[in-house]
């Protein structure tokens, strides 16, 4: 009799902890906050530091419209980016080197192509801004170099 009450008691308590996990809410995605403003899981974005130098609503209008040119005009290459990586995830599990190795080198051949693509955006970008923000803009990008090399480990 006593097994079959404690079967019982611990039956209860189980299905009372699930039930009482289940009914959890679900959390959101962190939000992290710096300067006052509040960014994505994923960071401040493509209006990251432009977003410090208080654009006038034409300005920003220019900005995005650019951004947007820029999306569709290198879609294709992020795709091809996108799915390399994919691949490459693939074969890394697969422990598969010289699938491996192929598919670097194809990365490899994209990322100038990538590069140049963001380096011309700016470029157009930076017609846009005025000469001050041009200056507050460099000095942004070179805080943000300098904190990614402070932060970086020693091999």
């Amino acid at each position: 009799m006593q097994k079959i009450m404690s079967a019982l008691l611990s039956a209860t308590l189980l299905l009372s902890a699930t039930a009482a996990f289940a009914q959890q809410p679900t959390q959101t995605p962190p939000t992290y906050e710096r300067e006052g403003r509040q960014y994505g899981r994923k960071g401040p974005g493509k209006m990251g530091a432009l977003s410090r130098l208080n654009l006038s609503e034409a300005q920003r209008t220019q900005v995005q419209q650019i951004m947007a040119s820029e999306k569709e005009r290198n879609s294709a290459l992020y795709s091809q980016m996108r799915e390399l990586r994919t691949e490459m995830r693939a074969a890394r599990e697969a422990d598969d080197t010289a699938k491996l190795d192929n598919l670097r080198s194809q990365m490899m051949a994209l990322r100038p192509q990538l590069q140049q693509a963001r380096q011309a955006t700016k470029q157009q970008v930076e017609t846009v801004l005025t000469p001050e923000q041009r200056d507050q803009l460099r000095q942004i990008e070179s805080e943000k170099q300098s904190r990614r090399q402070g932060s970086r480990m020693p091999i």
